[in-house]
């Protein structure tokens, strides 16, 4: 009688566990769906800005974020100088060459989405 129970638990749990992962694959793939080539033309755009003390950690977050997030599928990720000092500015400079990211000066953003690079 007790392993019934104990069976009839474990059958409801993983009934459960079963629903909730097809709602969540079935959530995933429509919001795929529907951003699907929608997003080619946003940017994320990281501002470096001077005495910036966390511009590496929210780099590596953005540039995280734009690779790996399915709703993020087709934007492209830029660092804009906002007058950032020298040690800000290597700090950027170097993840931009490591990334193969865009670093450009705050006035030349609009070049670059009109380009399209």
């Amino acid at each position: 009688m007790m392993i019934d129970a104990a069976k009839g638990v474990f059958v409801i749990v993983v009934g459960y566990l079963a629903i909730v992962g097809l709602a969540q694959i079935c959530v995933t793939l429509s919001r795929w769906f529907s951003a699907a080539g929608g997003l080619e033309h946003c940017w994320l755009v990281v501002a470096a800005t001077p005495g910036d003390q966390g511009i590496e950690m929210r780099l590596r977050q953005a540039y995280s974020q734009a690779v790996t997030a399915p709703a993020m599928d087709g934007v492209r990720m830029a660092v804009v100088d906002g007058g950032a000092d020298a040690e800000t500015l290597r700090i950027c400079q170097c993840f931009c060459e490591e990334k193969g990211l865009p670093l450009v000066e705050a006035g030349r953003m609009g070049e670059l989405v009109r380009e399209g690079k």
